[in-house]
């Protein structure tokens, strides 16, 4: 089946690729004819309308003179003009012209097309002169009717009677059935004159059939590589396509399951809070009360439970924070977030304070499309941490920036604060992954969780360099809006 498929596969593209040649190449032949047709048209119009100026122009010399000199007959013609003109008497013999290749005898009708020896097609024009019962002859090269073409070139006048058929430039016999040919049929524009143009289909087609057996040829070749390379993969797709199939269901379980670690942590975390939050009022209630009142030991558990208890506190309200921001669609909205970083800033104005710190918001930052209370807990984390791992000999300095990256927004928070050594620069991102001790910073190490979930459910990536002792920089990206 595999191989049958391929051997489909192989012909099929070359299949349709002929057939498509085939019709651009009978269509480019058929606009071929309809040019032709065209340009014969316009040529045998502009020949008999040249005819016709050259005999208004000798009807006036012959009222002038009944026999006109050669200079003044010559001058008749204009310039370059490539036909000839003269005048017949009574009985039809040649009296002058401006060519020996004008007929000794009259043509037969007002109007005919002749081919001369040399083989050029002539239009030739008759028209009585003024007086006397002579005749001027005007006649001038079809210059589209040339020798050598793929065309048979028919005119008929408006009853349908033939005036030219020049075989003589078509490839083969006359007697041509229709439906072996391309026609294409043109009035002549100012005479009751069509041209008809034909051309055999077989020679149009040529060049179309020696594509037609190249491609073939090389399909065949192709199938006759690809078949056998497709028995040999088909196996091993079946193989993929099984082991495929069993990663997919893995991950479909990883996925529900991380669902339900969601679901349990905010639950459980909520559900924490009340009980929690007795537990610290009770005590509270017993240091206020019995402070001083029992031993130094007593007093010191005491602190170490208040101590514990408020730390269990920010540590589920956090987790609690943490699990909200998986959980429903994600709100988004046009959010300023200059806006943001100055609100941030206000909130942080007490650290700045403290920390004696220099905060620079370079440029003006963007719009991007977001839920604003989620990003806000990512500048506020990131200034947070900044403004927190300052180095104490050092006045701090942190830099807000934002960059073009295309599709992108690039945010940057630098600081010259203690840095993080490289070996740990993916862990910081981890939950509960902390690298100092609570006595010297303080946290639950979630807070780096949290920009990396928020950034990344809004389309963006969030990283760190640093350099440690000198300070680090952290960047991350957002769509732009309409990205």
């Amino acid at each position: 089946m595999l191989g049958l498929l391929g051997l489909l596969a192989s012909l099929a593209p070359a299949a349709f690729s002929v057939v498509t040649d085939w019709h651009e190449t009978r269509g480019q032949a058929q606009r071929g004819v309809d040019a032709m047709a065209d340009g014969v048209a316009q040529d045998v119009a502009q020949s008999l309308e040249r005819n016709a100026a050259v005999l208004s122009r000798l009807s006036r010399l012959l009222q002038e003179s009944e026999r006109p000199s050669p200079v003044a007959l010559a001058e008749l013609l204009p310039p370059g003009y490539p036909g000839w003109v003269g005048v017949h008497g009574r009985g039809g013999e040649r009296l002058f012209a401006t060519a020996t290749s004008v007929p000794q005898h009259l043509p037969d009708r007002p109007l005919s097309f002749i081919r001369q020896n040399g083989g050029m097609v002539l239009a030739v024009l008759a028209e009585p002169a003024p007086g006397d019962g002579r005749v001027m002859v005007a006649a001038v090269p079809l210059s589209a009717l040339r020798s050598g073409s793929a065309f048979m070139i028919t005119i008929e006048d408006e009853t349908g009677e033939v005036m030219l058929r020049d075989p003589a430039i078509m490839l083969g016999s006359v007697d041509i059935p229709v439906a072996e040919t391309m026609v294409s049929r043109r009035l002549v524009p100012g005479q009751a004159l069509t041209v008809v143009v034909a051309q055999q289909t077989r020679f149009a087609m040529l060049g179309w059939q020696a594509r037609a057996w190249r491609s073939g040829l090389a399909a065949l070749l192709t199938a006759l590589v690809v078949v056998p390379v497709l028995l040999v993969c088909g196996k091993r797709l079946v193989r993929d396509n099984q082991a495929s199939a069993a990663l997919e269901a893995a991950n479909r379980e990883l996925s529900r399951s991380n669902a339900d670690l969601e679901q349990f942590a905010y639950v459980a975390s909520h559900d924490l809070k009340e009980p929690l939050r007795n537990i610290a009022s009770y005590v509270q209630l017993l240091q206020r009360r019995y402070q001083g009142k029992l031993d130094e030991d007593a007093d010191a558990f005491i602190g170490y439970t208040v101590e514990g208890v408020r730390r269990m506190q920010v540590i589920i309200n956090e987790l609690l924070a943490y699990s909200r921001i998986g959980t429903g669609p994600l709100t988004t909205a046009p959010v300023q977030t200059g806006v943001l970083v100055s609100a941030v800033l206000g909130n942080l104005k007490a650290a700045i304070s403290e920390a004696g710190a220099v905060v620079d918001v370079a440029g003006p930052l963007p719009v991007v499309m977001g839920d604003s209370g989620q990003l806000a807990s990512v500048f506020q984390n990131l200034l947070a941490n900044a403004l927190k791992y300052r180095r104490d000999d050092v006045r701090p300095e942190v830099k807000v920036a934002v960059s073009d990256m295309g599709g992108l927004w690039r945010f940057s928070i630098a600081d010259n604060g203690i840095g993080i050594d490289p070996a740990y620069q993916q862990q910081i991102f981890e939950l509960f992954k902390r690298l100092h001790s609570r006595d010297r910073y303080t946290g639950s190490g979630i807070g780096l969780a949290v920009c990396q979930r928020v950034v990344e459910r809004h389309g963006g990536a969030i990283w760190v360099e640093s350099i440690p002792g000198q300070g680090a920089c952290f960047h991350f990206t957002l769509p732009k809006m309409g990205a």
